[in-house]
């Protein structure tokens, strides 16, 4: 790396354009810098010319280098982990103003998405919920008729939207998907990475009940039937973390509704919530509700079974007793129905408002 510095100094002071005017000068420079290859000098050209904005070197360049082929530097800067976040913007926005053709592969939009070095400052840029670079690939992909392959895996079998749920930024979600819609592209969204983690589990461990809403959504317009039940490597499943880690209501509701929707059994073990009583009773409730969409799996002498069973006796004579609550209304109000006790509740406050019996 200390000799590509010094090469980069070299070009610096000398000019890009003046070493590239005479086939000559690329000789000289491969042998003072005997220890670098063609490509580690094609390579430096390029990133001072980037880091300059100097466009006028970058059109050199392309046709000492390229001749009829089609530009893969940045590809190529990407896989040496030199292409940082300044950099890529530099490039992006003078390739879209000049249209000077590059290439895009898989490789690099995923690069834009996730942070695979951790010491890599783009990498932690773009993982920060960074859209705008995303955008400008789509703009110069659809100012030059490119149809980006945003279903295609690396080799951790990650993909763009499956990177963009697991770092939970629904802007990217939004993009990629509007993306995907205009050129007729369908997500494999039930499609696994190396741990078997998938699109749901990512957005269960997040519990973002608005990326939940959102991936419904497009699957349901797109005739897609969501994985629900199967574990990635740790062992988790989306009910069991809308139960266990985060125990929200809302998230076991839409899965139970989109479960009983497309007449899918959720499998659930006693084992794994781990300890019961932590449940809140609302869950209980929907388990009740649900019976016939939830194969559940109990221990020996199962809390979770007592629990049901306590929850469905209060449920029922909570039941019966709106009924009697609401054979009264009916009898006196025309097309009234009380649902629930928060509305029995709501009626006795206004009661005692309206009686000033709690002044």
């Amino acid at each position: 790396m200390e000799e590509f510095n010094r090469l980069y100094k070299f070009i610096t002071k000398e000019g890009i354009v003046q070493i590239i005017s005479n086939e000559k000068n690329i000789n000289d420079i491969k042998i003072k810098f005997q220890l670098l290859s063609e490509e580690d000098i094609e390579i430096c050209l390029y990133l001072v010319a980037i880091d300059y904005n100097d466009i006028k070197s970058i059109i050199e360049l392309n046709s000492y280098y390229l001749k009829e082929k089609e530009n893969d530097i940045l590809n190529n800067i990407y896989k040496r982990k030199l292409l940082d976040y300044e950099r890529l913007k530099k490039v992006i926005y003078m390739f879209l103003k000049d249209d000077i053709r590059i290439k895009f592969t898989s490789d690099l939009i995923l690069s834009i998405i996730e942070r695979v070095d951790t010491n890599y400052s783009f990498f932690d840029a773009c993982f920060t919920n960074n859209v705008e670079v995303i955008q400008l690939l789509i703009d110069y992909a659809n100012n030059n008729n490119i149809v980006l392959n945003i279903n295609e895996k690396d080799n951790y079998g990650d993909y763009p939207f499956f990177m963009a749920c697991m770092i939970d930024n629904i802007k990217m979600v939004q993009l990629l998907i509007e993306y995907a819609n205009i050129n007729h592209i369908i997500f494999n969204v039930n499609e696994k990475d190396e741990n078997g983690s998938y699109p749901l589990i990512s957005i269960f461990i997040n519990n973002n009940v608005e990326m939940f809403q959102l991936l419904i959504k497009y699957a349901n317009e797109n005739n897609i039937i969501l994985e629900l039940n199967d574990k990635d490597k740790y062992a988790n499943y989306p009910l069991l973390l809308a139960i266990k880690k985060h125990k929200n209501v809302m998230m076991c509701q839409l899965l139970l509704k989109y479960a009983n929707y497309n007449k899918i059994i959720l499998n659930l073990s006693e084992y794994d919530i781990g300890n019961v009583s932590d449940i809140p009773d609302e869950i209980i409730e929907l388990f009740i509700r649900y019976e016939k969409r939830i194969k559940i799996v109990y221990n020996n002498n199962s809390e979770l079974l007592k629990r049901k069973n306590e929850m469905r006796v209060i449920t029922t004579e909570e039941t019966n007793f709106m009924e009697e609550i609401n054979k009264y209304f009916r009898e006196r109000i025309d097309n009234f129905t009380i649902y629930s006790n928060n509305t029995i509740n709501r009626l006795f406050i206004k009661w005692l408002n309206e009686n000033e019996i709690n002044k």
